[in-house]
């Protein structure tokens, strides 16, 4: 259709590479900085928008693996995706741009944050230990006006 000529396909491959090369120009990106004085400035620089990774911006690599040795599960696979989930939800809330976060085999988890200066707080955040908490909410007394009907039922049976 579109691609049987020769001139067709030329053509498609001349935009693509003009693309790649508009892609590659320098942009001016803002960004803040902290000058040795404890000053925060704001700076606009000409920058090529390139992300590096984990092996050229340097980073952290973590692996997690499910300690099955007192066999505290029933079902090792759920617990691991359902680690997955969590960990996704708390690296989402750190910040850090574009983390990978996978399953490795049946009990093993691999996170790799890029970019990450503090690995101690990365760390805290990885192993922090879930928090649950039950309050009452209701300030119209509903759930006290729901039971008496079932009260004075009770009391009626007994």
């Amino acid at each position: 259709m579109y691609f049987e000529t020769l001139r067709s396909r030329l053509i498609v491959i001349g935009l693509l590479v003009a693309a790649s090369l508009i892609a590659l120009f320098p942009r001016a990106q803002k960004g803040r900085y902290t000058t040795p004085q404890g000053v925060v400035r704001d700076t606009v620089k000409n920058q090529i928008p390139i992300k590096l990774g984990l092996d050229l911006q340097g980073g952290m690599h973590l692996a997690l693996e499910l300690d099955q040795s007192q066999q505290v599960s029933a079902d090792p696979k759920k617990d691991i995706d359902l680690a997955l989930v969590i960990l996704r939800k708390r690296i989402d809330e750190f910040g850090v741009t574009e983390p990978l976060i996978q399953k490795q085999g049946d009990t093993r988890i691999v996170v790799e944050l890029a970019g990450l200066t503090d690995p101690a707080s990365a760390k805290e955040i990885v192993q922090r230990s879930a928090f649950l908490e039950f309050r009452i909410t209701d300030r119209s007394s509903a759930l006290d006006k729901a039971h008496s009907p079932v009260k004075s039922i009770s009391k009626a049976l007994a």
